[in-house]
């Protein structure tokens, strides 16, 4: 180094020296001659000039002069931003007292020993623009530290009594927050923290301990998190590490949650889930990037167990979930709650009224009329698989449900839903679209190869009942409940059924002892074997009218006629026998069955019909129609079946 290279640093220190002994000088005046509270104001005007806000210490200014320098203020106040002035300041803290390492902060390292707050009160909040109060001169982006190694060692902190809010316009996350405590230490003793307050104006309750402070600054090393929340019908318990606590990445969480109804958790986190019973479950929560993924979880929701993995992806404008999930044993009346059927307290309520012979809340209607709410499914996007093997639904024999399941900007589709039914299958191809109101809804469903027998299991029908039901419906509708899709449906359905027999399916189906009424017996009550039955039904606007519907039995066809109202859930139809081999002894008095689908009513309608010739006719130009249906006939049933001779006779007819 050269002697102009030395002189001129020696200017340099000895400059320096000046000024510290200056300030040194300065400081030691001020102490002694004056009082620290004599430094209030040209501090606080130095802090609102660097902030552009309004800063100011209410009460008394101590400082304890050290290597820690100790600095103790009380009355403290930061003014709010302009545009945020409710309340008026940002911050507000009754008394501060933090020590700051002089010697370690030339270095670089921010050490603080100690940090204690008390009767803290601090206001954050966004704008609908994204623009937060905290955020001082221009926007800037957030500059999180790299590295564990550049956070603040503080080797002890409490607060006490202190209180956030938390409002942001833009999403609609609100947080009320009181602070009984926060305590702890870079030694062995860890963080602690108890609270409680409301979020999203839910009741919340938590309590929290983590390691010791200054395990935060030890790169490769995973720091302890322990953590119980109560909000609203919700609790959780997140136990594990955190490997970036820094930027809140590589959660290595153990995390257990259950709560009422899944629905709810929308107003927690922000992802729309949908309505269901009960839950519990236990699984792995990770987060990396812009991802959360809750991990090999099972547990219980209802009367049904769930396992599986999901994630949640935040980088872009909507949220993208992925969910792999299956059951061993699926109740139907935990999916019953997702279409508007009734919870489990509800239906308790309406068994405990009906023992007390209280008046119930019953508008006489079987379709679900509960309002699906469906805004929510514009607010993210998923792909789900569902698998299912046994499946709990009284009276029906399915099982092995498989749905692959996705929702692209609030339009939800089933591509498809399909399950076991008594050997058969049922295949549901759904559209719901979200995004218009109401819904838009279009419904592919078929059936086939369902054993009767089977079917009918538990019933009188299934000791003489034998052959398959196959059926095919296409309709689209509109609306925002199971009552109001089906009310105005348009399109079109068919149900084609070989084998059983006529007096026990009508009992099953209409609770009434009608074969005679039919004439299908005149002694007794012997059941007539049914060779087939076809029925085919268009729909408009909700009512579905019967265009072709016909029962084939041995000796005897009986057309049915007349409409399904689904809007006003009425039914007005008309069956009618057609002995196929005439005798005095035959009887053809007509069935009309109407009432409502919760109290239908069937009673004998007398009508001359004719001689044979003119019955034939009749019988004919009802088959007409059926000799379109012999493909999807063919399919539901099996071509073998005794359909066969129906089909042939309709074909015949037609020409």
């Amino acid at each position: 180094m050269g002697r102009s290279a030395l002189r001129a640093l020696g200017v340099v220190l000895a400059i320096v020296a000046a000024v510290v002994a200056l300030a040194v000088t300065a400081v030691v005046v001020v102490s002694v001659f004056v009082g620290w509270n004599a430094l209030k104001d040209p501090l606080a005007s130095a802090v609102s000039g660097a902030l552009g806000r309004n800063f100011a210490i209410n009460g008394d200014l101590d400082v304890d002069l050290g290597r820690v320098t100790r600095i103790r203020m009380s009355g403290v106040t930061l003014e709010n931003a302009e545009w945020a002035k409710d309340p008026a300041n940002m911050v507000e803290i009754g008394s501060l007292d933090v020590g700051i390492d002089l010697l370690r902060l030339l270095s670089g390292d921010i050490v603080i020993d100690p940090l204690r707050i008390d009767k803290p009160k601090v206001y954050l909040t966004k704008d609908k623009n994204g623009d937060a109060n905290w955020q001082f001169g221009k926007p800037q982006q957030d500059q999180q530290p790299t590295s564990r190694k550049n956070l603040p060692i503080v080797r002890e902190i409490a607060i006490s009594d202190g209180v956030l809010a938390y409002k942001d316009a833009k999403s609609g996350n609100d947080i009320d927050l009181t602070l009984a405590s926060l305590q702890g230490g870079s030694d062995d003793q860890g963080v602690r923290v108890t609270a409680d307050g409301t979020y999203q104006r839910q009741k919340l309750a938590v309590k929290a301990s983590a390691g010791a402070l200054g395990k935060l600054r030890n790169e490769g090393e995973p720091y302890p998190v322990d953590v119980d929340v109560a909000v609203g019908g919700l609790k959780a318990t997140a136990k594990g590490t955190v490997a970036k606590p820094q930027t809140f990445e590589g959660l290595d969480i153990d995390l257990s949650v259950k709560g009422q109804n899944l629905a709810n958790i929308y107003a927690i986190a922000g992802v729309p889930a949908p309505p269901s019973p009960p839950y519990s479950l236990k699984g792995h929560l990770s987060h990396d990037g812009t991802r959360w993924r809750f991990a090999d979880f099972a547990g219980a929701l209802g009367g049904s167990d769930l396992r599986g993995t999901a994630s949640v992806d935040t980088s872009g404008g909507r949220l993208k979930a992925d969910a792999d999930l299956s059951s061993k044993l699926l109740d139907f009346d935990d999916i019953g709650v997702l279409v508007g059927g009734k919870r489990d307290e509800e239906k308790k309520a309406d068994e405990q009224a009906k023992k007390e012979d209280r008046p119930r809340d019953d508008d006489g209607k079987v379709l679900p009329r509960k309002p699906i709410d469906l805004s929510k499914l514009r607010e993210m996007d998923a792909n789900v698989k569902f698998r299912a093997g046994q499946i709990r639904a009284p009276g029906l024999p399915v099982d092995d449900l498989n749905a692959d399941i996705t929702l692209d900007k609030g339009v939800l589709r089933f591509k498809p839903a399909a399950l076991k039914l008594a050997d058969g299958s049922v295949r549901l191809y759904l559209t719901l679209d979200g995004s218009v109101q109401p819904a838009g809804v279009d419904i592919d469903a078929r059936v086939s190869q369902v054993d009767l027998k089977k079917l009918m299991r538990g019933t009188g029908f299934a000791k003489e009942s034998a052959g398959t039901l196959g059926g095919h419906a296409e309709l689209s509708a509109k609306g925002n409940s199971v009552a109001e899709i089906l009310g105005s449906a348009n399109g079109g359905m068919f149900m084609v059924m070989a084998g059983g027999t006529i007096s026990h399916l009508l009992v099953e189906l209409a609770g009434l002892d009608i074969a005679q009424s039919l004439g299908v017996a005149v002694s007794g009550d012997e059941p007539i074997p049914i060779r087939c039955v076809v029925a085919d039904l268009k729909a408009q606007d909700g009512l579905f009218k019967v265009n072709s519907m016909v029962f084939d039995t041995s000796d005897t066809k009986i057309v049915g006629g007349g409409t399904i109202n689904m809007s006003d859930e009425k039914l007005d139809l008309r069956l009618t026998p057609y002995p196929k081999d005439f005798s005095p002894l035959s009887v053809r008095t007509a069935l009309t069955v109407q009432g409502t689908f919760k109290n239908p009513q069937a009673f004998p309608d007398p009508a001359d019909l004719g001689v044979e010739g003119v019955a034939k006719k009749v019988v004919n130009a009802i088959l007409t129609p059926i000799a379109g249906l012999l493909p999807p006939i063919d399919e539901g049933v099996g071509k073998d079946s005794d359909c066969g001779a129906l089909i042939a006779q309709a074909k015949q007819a037609a020409q």
